[in-house]
């Protein structure tokens, strides 16, 4: 914590003393100081405020504070990209661009790359799921069907949910960079690769994203 002068860690620490009941000693200040190793000052006081506005109760964690730091207030809701993903001006039903192709598989790859450019255009979260559920997979779900529909949305919102469980907030960027659309071909995001932990993935072939589910 290089960051912090003595004061200003010592200014924090009492803030979690006193700002709610229960016992914080020396030993829990230590622990706080090496979990949070990395954070700067004003990310943790602004955390810290925005724990307090939302009426946190209890003293919040380090493991709390942390992911109050990533937390994206931008990012949308489940609803709001239900209708960014699926809505009338949402990603899939971006049009097919003009041009010539010369194949089925062309344009269903033309109607992908459209759709992957509106998302990308709307939020990162947006751009990362629709890689990580397959554009084609996406279209065919019959989310608006009332026998059906009501499953398959709270399948896609768990899945929301998941995604943003599983990958920070500040690596979504980094996992949409890695999602490279070569001439012709459209290839998914391998969120390893984007993070260094694995050899990229070798492209999907034209038209051939399929998604991650069965």
């Amino acid at each position: 914590m290089s960051e912090w002068t003595p004061t200003e860690w010592d200014g924090f620490c009492s803030l979690l003393l006193n700002g709610w009941p229960g016992e914080f000693g020396p030993e829990n200040a230590t622990a706080y100081r090496v979990l949070l190793d990395g954070y700067s000052p004003d990310e943790l006081r602004i955390a810290l405020t925005a724990l307090i506005a939302r009426g946190s109760r209890f003293r919040p964690s380090a493991s709390e504070l942390a992911a109050e730091v990533r937390r994206d207030a931008g990012r949308p809701t489940w609803a709001e990209a239900e209708q960014l993903i699926f809505g009338p001006r949402g990603a899939l039903a971006a049009r097919l661009p003009a041009g010539g192709y010369d194949s089925e598989a062309a344009m269903e790859a033309g109607r992908d790359l459209a759709a992957l450019e509106r998302a990308e255009s709307m939020h990162p979260s947006v751009l990362a799921f629709l890689n990580r559920q397959g554009v084609r997979r996406l279209r065919t779900l019959e989310v608006a069907c009332p026998e059906y529909g009501p499953v398959r949305r709270r399948e896609l919102a768990d899945d929301w949910q998941q995604m943003h469980d599983a990958f920070d907030e500040r690596q979504i960027a980094a996992i949409v960079a890695a999602g490279v659309r070569a001439a012709g071909e459209l290839t998914r995001m391998d969120p390893l690769t984007a993070l260094g932990l694995a050899e990229p993935r070798a492209q999907l072939a034209a038209g051939g994203d399929q998604g991650g589910h069965s």
